[in-house]
């Protein structure tokens, strides 16, 4: 069997939009049903299920009970302290582009007053 390969646009699962299935409910009112991550702590198998908040799912594997649910990284607290590091590495990351492109444009400026002047 052919090992799957990536696609390159293909987004890990931090950066991922959080899962979940859509159930409504009378008169309107929508409850979103996350799909948890887990892994067996028995054999290592990783899967997703889905899942109330108190139930605990059998591994699909082994069919061991003891599995260990991941922290959706969707649901992380966002500070005005990260917020403002991941403000300051992106100005960080925009002022060496913009090097970058001064420089190249630099370089085509002084070769085409070579070839031209």
């Amino acid at each position: 069997m052919a090992a799957r390969r990536r696609s390159r646009n293909a987004t890990p699962a931090a950066r991922r939009p959080p899962r979940c299935v859509v159930f409504a409910k009378p008169f309107g009112y929508v409850q979103p049903m996350p799909i948890y991550d887990f892994q067996c702590r028995g054999c290592g198998h990783r899967f997703e299920q889905l899942v109330k908040a108190d139930e605990v799912p059998a591994c699909p594997a082994c069919s061991a009970a003891d599995v260990q649910r991941f922290f959706p990284f969707s649901a992380s607290v966002s500070t005005g302290r990260t917020r403002q590091r991941s403000l300051a590495e992106a100005r960080s990351r925009a002022s060496a582009t913009k090097k970058e492109k001064d420089h190249a444009h630099a370089e085509y400026l002084r070769k085409h007053n070579e070839d031209h002047g």
